[in-house]
């Protein structure tokens, strides 16, 4: 098992204006955990290119931990680094792999999965089969932030289809396609062993609404997902839920290593993760 003098923690600068990465590194520090802070920059100017401001003074097979981006994530992945504490096994955290598993507790219970250049050729039938007051939600399949999701309206959905493709996501990067939901509170949990570790309410009637705590019924709905059946995606990771006028729905899951944790308890989150990581297995 890993001993928690073993894990080393790596901040990403720059990512999150809600301090939390500066806590958290306080926190760790304060444990006596080897901690690091990188800041990434554009190679040869071009956005979808990274790489370190300056080199890692972790090895590749030294227990990690990192916070950060969603860039960060996507560059862990292609370089194979810290697997074994970075969770950010992107295809588990698909709409179609957790969607499978959890369909019933879903918030978008009215959905299709089409590839973007389709949503545009069949922007008619699509608005008249998930249409609600002129307006459908599209959200990319993968948790990789492909294009940004959101409500579209018929009359802007050109605008929205352009600026869906400015990263180039291509023809066939797949979508998901509802009716619109009526949403009055959104929390976000920090999962780990299938148990909510702590939360913190961000959003309420569609403004953002930061709040330390949680509804106690919204937290037993999560358990509620999790122990549905054996799919569990990540040791740990981020899971939204939403109350809506017919109950709490699962609105979407993420990995927490690059999930805004708002007013979530820190500590319990840095003590989530020593107590995961004492249960996995050593790489030697």
């Amino acid at each position: 098992m890993i001993q928690h003098a073993d894990i080393k923690w790596l901040f990403e600068r720059n990512v999150f204006d809600d301090g939390n990465p500066e806590r958290m590194t306080k926190l760790v520090r304060s444990n006596g955990m080897p901690c690091a802070e990188v800041a990434f920059e554009c190679v040869d100017g071009n956005e979808q290119e990274l790489r370190p401001a300056k080199p890692l003074m972790f090895r590749d097979d030294e227990p990690v931990m990192v916070y950060g981006s969603m860039n960060l994530m996507k560059w862990l992945l292609r370089k194979q680094k810290w697997p074994q504490l970075a969770w950010y096994n992107f295809p588990r955290m698909r709409c179609q792999s957790y969607y499978a598993h959890w369909g019933s507790h879903l918030l978008q219970r009215q959905y299709a999965f089409l590839p973007l250049a389709e949503i545009e050729r069949r922007k008619d039938w699509v608005f008249q089969t998930f249409g609600r007051n002129a307006c459908v939600f599209i959200r990319p399949d993968d948790n990789a932030k492909s294009f940004g999701g959101g409500v579209v309206r018929y009359d802007q959905f050109d605008e929205w289809y352009k600026l869906a493709n400015f990263y180039n996501p291509g023809p066939d990067c797949l979508a998901v396609v509802s009716m619109p939901e009526t949403i009055h509170a959104e929390w976000r949990f920090v999962i780990g062993q299938r148990r909510v570790g702590t939360g913190s309410q961000y959003r309420r009637d569609g403004k953002e609404e930061v709040l330390a705590g949680f509804a106690s019924e919204a937290a037993e709905f999560a358990e509620s997902v999790t122990s549905a059946n054996d799919f569990d995606p990540h040791p740990m990771y981020a899971m939204d839920i939403a109350s809506t006028d017919d109950g709490y729905r699962l609105i979407e899951i993420g990995s927490v290593c690059c999930a805004s944790l708002y007013s979530c308890d820190l500590t319990k989150v840095v003590a989530a993760i020593l107590e995961i990581a004492r249960l996995l297995p050593t790489n030697d």
